[in-house]
Order: C-alpha cells, then structure tokens, then sequence
C-alpha cells in the first residue's frame, strides 16, 4: 500500500475521495491514478513553499 495525494475529485472502488485527500492505496491504482492526472506520489515530506528570488 502506498500513498498518494488526490489532486481533482475521484472514486476508487465506490469510495469518493476530493482534491486535496491522502488515500493509501495499491501500486495498480496509483500508477492509473497518476497516469491520468488525478493523483500525485505523496513520501510523507511537507510541500516546498514558494520563495521569491531576490534581485543582486
């Protein structure tokens, strides 16, 4: 089981999962989920934030 981070509203096995849910779920559907565009692999570290560059 893996986990992976819902990026548009989907159902996996007629469980509803929205955009911006964790979901723990086999390697199968992960691959499908990311393939087309819904998901995203999720490892557990926090999102990078954004930084402005400074000028020199």
């Amino acid at each position: 089981m893996v986990k992976v981070k819902i990026t548009r509203d989907c159902a996996i096995k007629s469980k509803h999962y929205g955009a911006g849910d964790m979901a723990e779920l086999i390697k199968k559907y992960r691959d499908l989920l990311i393939a087309i565009g819904k998901a995203v692999a999720h490892d557990g570290k926090p999102e990078p934030k954004m930084m402005k560059k400074e000028k020199k």
